[in-house]
């Protein structure tokens, strides 16, 4: 074994040779301090031993958790889109950096990220267990890569229980609510939007970021191509997240009518702004043609909910509403899941086949006609024997 291990005071040292110096030939050696028996420190070395007899030993890097995750943020800003990089440098600001940023990387061990985790969801404001996830997430990433880098031997969040997360059960209007929803918001400036999103199952950000030229009036139907996300510097158009994020949806005759009444009014606007309109060529603008603040349109969205007194769910599950009443009317799950822009049909069966009642049992129905027809079993007189 190359190696040894010493006790000084009450504690045991393990010392690691980790080679021979090329000038003057003695052994480098690294001490690694805070056993409490013999035996344990025998157990560590001999895990290092093992470490540099196979190639794997890293030195321990002296760089602190939040010099490392600046860095690595930089790097990834240029890796991942606007939106996802503001979300990960929140969290690492917000959570990370406050509590681990002081740390040695590689003393990051997996019990003090344990209790780090127990300590997000357990303070006087409790962090959700799906914000503990992402917080989860991201260090796991970046520590990924640090031991890419050699400087740390193994990625501590392996031996780390994060929450659970209990996806919650999907709240959506039914047709009475969504026909009150529209009813309360047919008098304000943007109806068009939410309209939209009721008829099409758009995001926030595709709506948002739609613009006239990707209208195609004739064809009735519109492209999708970006959304509207916030990005390091404000608000910014970006690129669906996946190749099946680009996509066409085919506008119904209510829609179209709507669309040409906003461009109608939204061009009294632009007449009555003068020179400080910017247009941008957005559907749905500010007053003066900038982008709509994302969290202004909730707001909006908020109030107009509460008038209509309907199911107070969030903007999102319009999306979710609109896919749920198509897969109701029998509409192929093939022609949702392209309208909603979903990477292949099992994410949209998977994601909405249990929120519609009696949807399998209508299926199997419509089966049992088609295939047996009139010899279908009257089920009363079932009841009846």
């Amino acid at each position: 074994m190359r190696g040894t291990v010493q006790k000084k005071g009450n504690k045991w040292y393990a010392v690691l040779y980790t080679g021979k110096d090329e000038l003057t030939g003695k052994w480098n050696r690294k001490w690694f301090s805070g056993f409490k028996t013999k035996k344990e420190a025998e157990k560590f070395l001999a895990e290092k031993v093992s470490e540099v007899a196979q190639g794997r030993y890293t030195e321990p890097s002296k760089e602190t958790f939040g010099e490392y995750l600046e860095t690595w943020l930089e790097d990834k800003k240029l890796q991942v889109r606007p939106s996802t990089w503001k979300t990960y440098d929140w969290l690492a600001r917000c959570y990370v950096i406050p509590q681990l940023g002081k740390m040695e990387i590689s003393k990051i061990k997996p019990a003090a990220l344990q209790k780090f985790y127990h300590q997000l969801q357990n303070r006087d404001e409790p962090l959700s267990a799906r914000t503990v996830i992402q917080v989860h997430l991201l260090i796991k990433a970046s520590l990924d890569r640090a031991v890419k880098w050699g400087m740390i031997p193994n990625n501590p969040t392996g031996a780390v229980d994060p929450p659970r997360y209990r996806k919650k059960e999907m709240e959506i209007w039914t047709e009475d609510e969504v026909r009150k929803f529209l009813e309360a918001a047919e008098s304000h400036r943007l109806f068009g939007a939410f309209h939209l999103a009721v008829s099409t199952g758009m995001r926030m950000g595709e709506i948002l970021g739609l613009r006239w030229s990707d209208i195609d009036f004739t064809k009735r139907s519109l492209s999708i191509s970006q959304a509207l996300a916030i990005g390091e510097k404000g608000y910014v158009l970006q690129e669906p997240k996946t190749k099946s994020g680009k996509r066409s949806i085919a506008l119904s005759q209510s829609s179209m009518i709507v669309l040409e009444k906003h461009k109608r009014k939204q061009a009294a606007e632009k007449l009555r702004a003068g020179s400080i309109y910017r247009d941008q060529g957005l559907v749905f603008a500010s007053t003066v043609g900038t982008p709509i603040n994302s969290r202004n349109f909730a707001r909006v969205y908020y109030n107009l909910r509460k008038k209509a007194d309907v199911t107070p769910i969030n903007f999102h599950s319009i999306r979710h509403t609109h896919a749920s009443l198509m897969l109701k009317q029998g509409v192929h799950p093939k022609v949702v899941s392209e309208r909603l822009g979903h990477s292949n049909i099992s994410i949209t069966l998977d994601t909405y086949s249990h929120v519609i009642p009696g949807l399998q049992q209508a299926a199997i129905d419509h089966f049992d006609d088609v295939l047996f027809g009139s010899q279908t079993v009257d089920k009363k007189a079932m009841v009846e024997e």
